[in-house]
């Protein structure tokens, strides 16, 4: 029972595997970005912004029916370092790590509505190239084509890839976890991708409560 698990023969990428897989990530990519800011940021990518700030839920709990002079700063001028985003979640649902994300994302690009929303985009490009991987080593490459093509293509994906929320950012570290997850039964543990798998569940965990029925279904694939 201790013997190493012989590895299982992976489908090679040839050329054309890697061209094709390109168009769809660039295809992805020109849908995903098209119109990203014809609307309006709404009331969920705002307060997503404004917990990046690090001020919690202080927004909520101002008072109401009196005119306030000068009004409170909602902005990321003068906002509280990072780590306050952690520690400043009292009365949140949503755990911190896509608002800590955010916050560093919009220290390096700015906060305009195309820029915010641009984190989901990458987020969910990343996914397309490894939902490829990922059924290639389960069937072939022609199989991570496939799958490849309707990440890329699926109108859901579009949406959420154009929306400031953790939900792409989700995704790709669920199909993170699961690569490391197939890598470890077919090529045996390591250090390397037993920190990958033990990083990418941390990260769903802290990253939306949606992720916690796919973490236990995983634990239970990973007993069986």
């Amino acid at each position: 029972m201790m013997a190493p698990p012989v590895p299982a023969l992976i489908a090679k990428i040839r050329w054309f595997h890697w061209l094709l897989l390109a168009c769809f990530v660039v295809a992805g990519c020109d849908l995903r970005l098209h119109h990203i800011n014809k609307q309006s940021l709404w009331l969920d990518e705002y307060w997503a912004l404004y917990l990046a700030t690090g001020r919690g839920n202080q927004l909520f709990d101002l008072p109401s029916g009196s005119p306030m002079d000068p009004p409170p700063n909602v902005g990321f001028n003068h906002a509280p370092p990072i780590w306050h985003i952690w520690t400043g979640l009292a009365g949140v649902t949503h755990p911190p790590l896509y608002f800590i994300v955010l916050r560093i994302w919009v220290d390096l690009f700015g906060d305009s509505d195309s820029s915010v929303r641009a984190l989901s985009t990458l987020f969910s490009l990343g996914g397309i190239i490894f939902i490829f991987d990922f059924a290639r080593e389960i069937r072939s490459a022609s199989a991570g084509l496939i799958a490849a093509g309707i990440m890329a293509f699926a109108p859901s994906q579009i949406e959420y890839s154009q929306t400031a929320r953790p939900y792409t950012m989700l995704v790709f570290f669920s199909l993170l976890a699961c690569k490391s997850m197939l890598a470890i039964q077919r090529r045996g543990p390591s250090s390397a991708r037993t920190f990958v798998l033990s990083s990418s569940v941390f990260a769903m965990a802290l990253t939306h409560y949606f992720s916690a029925g796919a973490i236990l279904g995983a634990g239970v694939y990973a007993l069986l």
